[in-house]
């Protein structure tokens, strides 16, 4: 799909928004990307991107329109553990047993340096009970969540 040359300026203004989130002191994250396709895939592929780099606390995404996200903060956890997050929702994300299977393991050591996860929402998702299971798994490790 080509892109007009406001769509691209908008594009790389994003790009350096997220840039400027690294190394942050950014503690809550509330981001609801309910757009099309290609916007959305391209916001949460450069949102993810950032976030490793943060000391974030909170994190709330609801991306609609991009089933490969759980996958990819999967990888953005594994690069960096996300050692401050205390809270995270991933409503609305189009997470699949697949996804979770690959995100649960790294969601039980999230917020180790703050005593641990307290909430997680994966309501609105694709989870069947394959990926219950793989959650289920972690939860003897994720002692601090309510």
């Amino acid at each position: 799909e080509e892109l007009s040359e406001e769509a691209l300026a908008a594009r790389q203004a994003v790009l350096q928004g997220f840039e400027e989130l690294r190394d942050s002191t950014l503690r809550k994250l509330t981001v609801d990307f309910d757009s099309q396709l290609a916007d959305a895939a391209f916001m949460c592929t450069g949102l993810v991107g950032a976030l490793p780099h943060t000391s974030l606390e909170v994190l709330s995404l609801e991306c609609t329109y991009h089933a490969p996200l759980g996958v990819m903060l999967a990888r953005a956890l594994a690069e960096r553990p996300f050692n401050r997050l205390t809270h995270v929702s991933l409503r609305k994300s189009r997470l699949s047993d697949r996804t979770l299977v690959a995100l649960a393991p790294h969601l039980a050591h999230a917020g180790s340096s703050a005593g641990g996860l307290v909430s997680l929402s994966l309501a609105d998702n694709r989870i069947g009970n394959v990926g219950a299971k793989a959650l289920a798994a972690q939860l003897p490790s994720m002692h601090s969540l309510h």
